[in-house]
């Protein structure tokens, strides 16, 4: 299995991939560590301040608040910087009843990752979202708001995982691929989807559901995999009609209206969204104009 959906949408995954990496021995919850520490410090430090300037210099308790209160003050607000709220969970007692009885290990686990307090981590399941190649180079990771329970067909349970995605674009998600990569991912017994919350907001959820895939969720996927498909390659026209503006006022203006100089457009690396203006001393060459030509009818063929 490992390696069966690892090209171009993350790392290869094996049935159950997810897991929760960093995840301390001791659970802290409830409370939050940072600010628990935090406000034991700057306790600690006002008290040592006042006990020094009321009685004149102070004692040893002062220097203690000092040689401690300054430390846990500064250690509390580190803690503070490097904290990661607990994901909300919308839901209602009977579908806490339902989650306890038809939620699977991984679900379960999911939600006990992300209902606590995290210190040094990126956001709730990055290791997922960066497995599942959902972390686009250089950018944000998504950031889980909450976790909604619902009830399924046949008494079935779902849970939906809402991310706000800045930085990855809803097509990424819905890639029927990367779909297949949250079964395994997320399996055994659950099927998976993607829901568009709010396109206003960037808000995507992956709903995992207890049980088999209904014909109706597959033809539901294919539709929406059609619609998104079908606006990708809009964008893609539209990207490749600007490229060929740029290119034909290239030709016929040369920048800067530089003497004995031809201008082309070529596509250096689609990954890293790198073009470059190529400029060539003398007259524009035949072959010149037939390639280009060339190029676009094949680029245009291609989308």
């Amino acid at each position: 299995m490992s390696g069966e959906f690892g090209d171009g949408i993350g790392s290869p995954v094996s049935p159950g991939g997810f897991n929760s990496a960093g995840e301390a021995g001791i659970e802290i919850r409830g409370f939050s560590l940072a600010k628990a520490t935090l406000a034991v410090g700057l306790l600690l430090t006002i008290v040592s301040f006042g006990e020094f300037f009321l009685n004149n210099g102070g004692s040893g308790l002062s220097s203690l608040g000092f040689i401690y209160g300054i430390p846990i003050t500064l250690i509390g607000c580190s803690l503070q910087y490097a904290e990661l709220e607990p994901a909300g969970v919308k839901s209602t007692p009977a579908l806490e009843a339902l989650f306890e009885k038809k939620g699977t290990e991984t679900m379960k686990k999911i939600v006990k990752d992300t209902t606590r307090h995290r210190y040094g981590d990126e956001a709730h399941l990055d290791t997922t979202v960066k497995a599942l190649g959902l972390v686009l180079p250089g950018k944000a990771y998504p950031q889980m708001k909450y976790i909604e329970y619902a009830s399924a067909d046949g008494g079935e349970l779902s849970i939906t995982c809402v991310f706000q995605s800045l930085d990855t674009a809803y097509r990424l998600w819905v890639e029927p691929e990367r779909v297949a990569k949250y079964n395994v991912f997320f399996g055994p017994d659950v099927w998976c989807d993607v829901v568009k919350v709010s396109a206003e907001e960037k808000l995507v959820g992956i709903k995992m559901t207890t049980g088999a895939r209904p014909v109706q969720a597959e033809e539901a996927t294919a539709e929406v995999t059609t619609e998104v498909m079908a606006e990708a390659k809009e964008v893609l026209v539209a990207v490749i009609l600007e490229l060929e503006l740029i290119q034909t006022h290239m030709v016929q203006k040369p920048m800067l209206r530089v003497p004995d100089v031809w201008c082309d457009v070529v596509k250096v690396s689609a990954e890293e969204k790198l073009v470059g203006i190529k400029m060539t001393t003398g007259a524009r060459p035949v072959q010149a104009e037939e390639a280009t030509a060339e190029v676009t009818t094949e680029v245009m063929a291609e989308a």
